[in-house]
């Protein structure tokens, strides 16, 4: 609960109250017309990582999740920020990684298929997914043609 200006209790979700308080990191990419597989790894670190995705496509594309893969070279670092911009801690031990260099994928938990039929469609994960602690994993969007892929992702450690 938090008091508004008038001095009424107002009830604020989870994921509210983790943004006010500094807690809650997030990334938001943008690809057009994307038409060959997009690769990133995630690194988290010792504590686990909860988090919620909203990716959407505009043409047929698979979304895979890999546990402990195996990358010879980490690729180029991405910034994760914090939601609360008033917070000038951008740090969290989770770690993102675009275009790693891959030896082997690792095993596939999560597969997802949106966008069919040349509609624009978008998978939400209402639920919060939770990523083990020192483990690495995958992420893969393979379009079958040329996509427009947005992808928005709130992290948060416990």
């Amino acid at each position: 609960m938090i008091t508004n200006d008038s001095g009424y209790s107002v009830p604020m979700d989870f994921i509210s109250h983790l943004i006010t308080m500094g807690k809650i990191f997030f990334i938001s990419k943008a690809a057009a017309a994307l038409a060959t597989p997009s690769v990133t790894q995630w690194k988290v670190g010792s504590k686990p990582v909860f988090f919620k995705a909203l990716i959407t496509a505009s043409t047929r594309t698979t979304i895979t999740i890999a546990e402990n893969p195996v990358c010879s070279a980490d690729g180029t670092a991405s910034p994760v920020l914090n939601r609360n911009r008033s917070f000038a801690d951008d740090t969290m031990a989770f770690k993102r990684f675009s275009a790693p260099t891959v030896t082997s994928a690792g095993t596939i938990i999560s597969t997802q298929i949106l966008g069919v039929n040349g509609t624009t469609r978008n998978v939400e994960n209402d639920a919060i997914s939770i990523l083990k602690p020192n483990t690495n994993y995958l992420v893969t969007i393979t379009p079958d043609a040329a996509s427009d892929i947005t992808v928005d992702l709130l992290f948060w450690e416990e």
